[in-house]
């Protein structure tokens, strides 16, 4: 990809944003919410919409490289712009209404809670002790009978993949009918008392075999959170039998058949 360090966004307000220190479209969508210093509810999305389609046509302008998941962004923003800026109809039932800043500032707020946690987990993962693996080719999970140890079959997992997999399940919950089956009192403290149960019943167990009926968005960041305090004391390791499967939960405290 072409450097852009030195191609600025114009802006009304007298900032500018090199795109080249964001990961993605909704990491500089979020810097020029922060650039406006207001509350995300309180903030025109429209001037912020402009400012990311203006660099985005700079761009353009310079011939310079665009990565394909700014300009579904630009796209999906124009279509948004639009739809704020048409009268707002009265005669249509309350719900029917469709409020694209609503949709666009849950998108952020959830995509930075996120983020904050991939950054607790960077944090997290400076302790000596703590594994968060991967093994390098496909194979089958080993059993505690095997004699390999299964620390020397796996490799390592970064940021991405974990972070990864949890937007893949967002997104898998955006389609989902349990989507609105919202449980606004379940906790953090009560998805940690669920997988310590389960820690205690079985060895190893996927991340999706938590949600069950539970399948929300909300709860989804709520087990997120609650996984990365287990795996600090150390009572679970997270695992991975392949990059981009599905990561699985192995348990540091599970006794097997014992008493």
């Amino acid at each position: 990809m072409s450097d852009l360090s030195n191609v600025n966004t114009p802006s009304g307000d007298g900032f500018s944003v090199k795109l080249t220190e964001y990961e993605g479209p909704l990491d500089y969508l979020i810097e020029l919410v922060r650039r406006s210093e207001k509350n995300i509810y309180e903030i025109s999305l429209v001037s912020i919409i402009e400012q990311f389609l203006a660099h985005i046509r700079t761009l353009q302008e310079h011939n310079l490289e665009v990565t394909s998941d700014f300009l579904v962004m630009a796209a999906e923003l124009h279509l948004m712009k639009s739809r704020m800026l048409l009268p707002y109809d009265y005669g249509k039932d309350l719900k029917d209404r469709e409020d694209p800043k609503f949709k666009l500032v849950q998108q952020l707020l959830e995509y930075q809670q996120f983020k904050l946690s991939a950054e607790t987990l960077d944090e997290l993962q400076q302790f000596e002790d703590m594994v968060i693996e991967r093994k390098d080719k496909q194979r089958v999970l080993p059993l505690p009978a095997e004699k390999e140890d299964p620390k020397d079959a796996w490799g390592e997992v970064g940021l991405y993949e974990l972070v990864s997999a949890f937007a893949r399940l967002v997104y898998f919950v955006d389609k989902s009918e349990l989507a609105a089956m919202e449980a606004n009192e379940f906790s953090v403290a009560d998805a940690t008392s669920l997988i310590m149960v389960k820690t205690r019943e079985q060895q190893m167990f996927s991340f999706f075999e938590l949600l069950n009926e539970r399948l929300t968005k909300r709860n989804l960041i709520i087990f997120f959170l609650a996984i990365l305090e287990l795996v600090t004391n150390r009572t679970i390791q997270l695992k991975q039998d392949k990059q981009f499967n599905e990561i699985y939960i192995f348990s540091n405290i599970y006794k097997g058949d014992a008493v």
